[in-house]
């Protein structure tokens, strides 16, 4: 005979707290967040009190591709959610033939949800001009849109204004700004008109044209007072004298410079001379004027050469990221690493540099005693007869300029690392 149960035993007798509590999913690794969103998406259709518990979770973190069709989201954003929304991932790009997805409607449609935003802390917007096809599956965010290069196409007018407007209006305790896709010079009038007093970091992935730029307008970076990290192009040559207006008397705790997605686009300043080149100067100059508080660099692009006598007094992390070095791989590695020897380096990472050369032995044996974590992707080495069977993954690429590590290489660099407790992860290929 079965237990009675008291009228109240259900679920939905519980409090918000420990309804929240027992049936929230949890995003323990990133390859399940998509899953996650689909869970929290189902309580919230199951019925009103589970929509009101966990409503808050379907839109704390909105990335771009959890929109599937971009102009739908926006028209319902200021009444269902906006006001939950802490990290939003926004890609704009106009659609041929298709009415209300050209970017001035979009971003006056973003415009309506901006007062709404009052969680928000972190957002990246990213605006494409060049139009783009529907494919057969409906609107969707292309994946070469949502991290393609910055689109050298200016923005009109009318759109540049709708983009200015959306900056001024943003909520003031945003933490993080990206902005991407579009021109240098279409977004820095916005950013000097806008304030931004809680605003910590900034990420421009934008491109620039050979236009000379706007002198009259105020510093872009003068309504972020508390602004220490930034993340710079590598796709413009700004003019000396606007570089200087716009970062007098600024420092930085995190630089980065350079973004991946096009090898190529760093080339461009080879053509007229690294020691010539305005660009160069300038992000010289920058680190300079950071030097003292700097602990961060992220450096993606081999066109930057930083003088041999810089002195980095307080770097910690360095970053080299996306780099395909040429035939003289070992003289490229060092002239990127050796302005930061005396720096005291806790971490180490060369990332998605294709076969970094073993002239990198020399340096962690040489240097940073502080190092404690080192992580190396993209290297090559050959088997020996002391590899046991079966070990590592296959080399899936070719080579090119690419020359494999030899084992006895490969080993000396692991033994250095474990003599010395630091923690490598060494993304070996084999031959």
């Amino acid at each position: 005979m079965a237990t009675l149960q008291p009228s109240d035993a259900y679920i939905l007798a519980l409090p918000n707290e420990v309804l929240e509590q027992v049936l929230s999913p949890e995003v323990r690794e990133e390859s399940h967040y998509i899953n996650t969103k689909i869970g929290i998406s189902a309580l919230c259709s199951v019925c009103k009190r589970f929509r009101d518990v966990f409503l808050w979770r379907l839109y704390h973190t909105i990335r771009c591709h959890d929109i599937r069709d971009v102009r739908p989201f926006l028209e319902v954003l200021p009444f269902q959610g906006a006001r939950h929304i802490v990290h939003l991932d926004l890609v704009l790009f106009p659609i041929d033939n298709l009415a209300g997805y050209d970017l001035l409607s979009m971003l006056y449609l973003f415009l309506l949800s901006t007062k709404e935003l009052k969680s928000l802390r972190s957002l990246r917007l990213d605006i494409h001009p060049t139009p783009r096809s529907v494919n057969n599956h409906g609107v969707t965010v292309p994946a070469a849109v949502e991290r393609a290069p910055a689109d050298p196409m200016p923005l009109s007018s009318e759109v540049v204004n709708a983009f200015n407007s959306v900056l001024r209006s943003l909520p003031e305790q945003l933490r993080s700004l990206s902005l991407s896709g579009f021109c240098l010079e279409d977004a820095t009038a916005g950013l000097a008109a806008a304030k931004f007093p809680s605003l910590r970091a900034l990420s421009l992935d934008l491109d620039g044209t050979d236009e000379p730029y706007d002198l009259s307008y105020p510093p872009f970076l003068q309504g972020m007072p508390l602004l220490k990290s930034i993340e710079l192009p590598v796709q413009w040559c700004p003019r000396v004298k606007w570089f200087r207006q716009a970062f007098d008397g600024r420092s930085f705790k995190r630089i980065k410079i350079g973004f991946t997605g096009d090898i190529f686009a760093a080339e461009k300043h080879m053509n007229h001379g690294d020691s010539l080149c305005a660009w160069n100067q300038c992000i010289v100059t920058l680190l300079k004027q950071s030097s003292s508080i700097l602990k961060s660099l992220n450096i993606g692009t081999i066109s930057l050469t930083i003088p041999r006598n810089s002195v980095f007094p307080v770097l910690t992390s360095l970053t080299i990221v996306d780099i395909e070095f040429g035939p003289e791989a070992d003289k490229e590695l060092k002239a990127l690493l050796m302005p930061f020897v005396r720096s005291p380096l806790e971490s180490l990472k060369i990332l998605e540099c294709h076969d970094p050369p073993d002239v990198l032995i020399n340096l962690i044996d040489g240097y940073w005693p502080k190092l404690k974590k080192l992580s190396v992707s993209k290297l090559t080495t050959y088997r020996d007869k002391y590899d046991p069977p079966g070990v590592g993954r296959p080399y899936p690429r070719p080579l090119g300029y690419d020359a494999p590590w030899d084992p006895v290489s490969r080993r000396k660099l692991e033994a250095i690392c474990e003599q010395r407790g630091v923690r490598a992860s060494l993304d070996w290929g084999y031959l």
